[in-house]
């Protein structure tokens, strides 16, 4: 998205929750809407989103690296580790899923 990118998190959050009204079966955009809400400080309702994701994909890996960066923000390192392992073991397709080891080593 875009608009995160270029931190303009109100026009991403308007989007992004356009876009989940439209078709809530779409994981990502509720995985980005997570992050807003994180980058925002608003960490039960990220939850919530990666939960959302989760619950349609168990194995969802940038579920469950939202969840561990949840779990960052709350000081919480064994969640934070356990959350990391299960997205990296979740779709070793996934693009993030190689530089994962090297942070939960």
């Amino acid at each position: 998205m875009t608009y995160l990118k270029a931190r303009l998190f109100r026009e991403a959050f308007s989007e992004l929750s356009k876009t989940i009204e439209l078709d809530p079966g779409l994981n990502d955009a509720h995985i980005q809407l997570g992050n807003l809400y994180l980058l925002s400080g608003k960490r039960d309702k990220a939850k919530e989103q990666a939960d959302i994701a989760l619950a349609k994909d168990v194995n969802n890996s940038s579920g469950h690296l939202l969840l561990s960066n949840i779990h960052i923000a709350e000081r919480n390192l064994d969640g934070a580790i356990s959350e990391a392992k299960k997205a990296a073991e979740g779709d070793m397709n996934w693009k993030h899923t190689s530089t994962l080891p090297t942070y939960i080593s």
